[in-house]
């Protein structure tokens, strides 16, 4: 190629990585204002466009929430699966298995979805989002009537979590279903 074609070629795909980055902005913006409408939008505008972005594993991600947030739960579930086999090495990963994990329990499918969750265990446990996967694991076993484990769950949330007394909640309903069932 030319050196003035390479040059050009340059200069376009900066344009264009500058155009996605406005792009993925005012979708973020929108998203961190509940507007997720607008954001799954412009995110499916930009990966449709221009799949060559430098975050696109980002958008992906954020793409897969907005779909959860707005209980599009079979969506969300193929956008989080694309990201994990379109970038199994992101640092996104862990959200995308935890968007799985809770889509799963959404749907009512509480086996697959601590499925994620004992992969997020296994391979992410320091992981920022493991306290959430920790409660939505708890609430899979309550409803599955496995209350035993569902407060041994709950204390390996810390406390200082935003889950912590949602898990203590669970905890509690679960010793009440125990007593209830050992009364009959």
């Amino acid at each position: 190629m030319p050196p003035a074609l390479a040059f050009q070629d340059d200069k376009v795909k900066s344009e264009m990585e500058k155009a996605a980055s406005k792009l993925f902005g005012q979708a973020s913006k929108q998203y961190k204002d509940k507007e997720y409408a607008q954001s799954i939008v412009e995110l499916i505008v930009l990966m449709e466009f221009y799949p060559e972005y430098t975050k696109i594993d980002q958008a992906a991600f954020q793409l897969g929430s907005g779909l959860y947030e707005m209980g599009l739960y079979e969506a969300a579930d193929q956008m989080f699966r694309h990201l994990l086999q379109s970038s199994p090495k992101t640092d996104r990963v862990p959200g995308a298995i935890l968007g799985l994990q809770k889509v799963c329990y959404q749907k009512k499918e509480y086996q697959q979805s601590l499925k994620f969750y004992k992969a997020l265990e296994a391979h992410y446990s320091v992981h920022a989002s493991i306290d959430e996967a920790r409660y939505y694991a708890a609430q899979a076993y309550y409803h599955l009537k496995n209350y035993n484990v569902v407060s041994n769950l709950v204390q390996h949330i810390k406390t200082s979590s935003e889950f912590y007394p949602f898990g203590l909640y669970t905890e509690a309903l679960a010793f009440l279903k125990k007593k209830v069932c050992a009364r009959r």
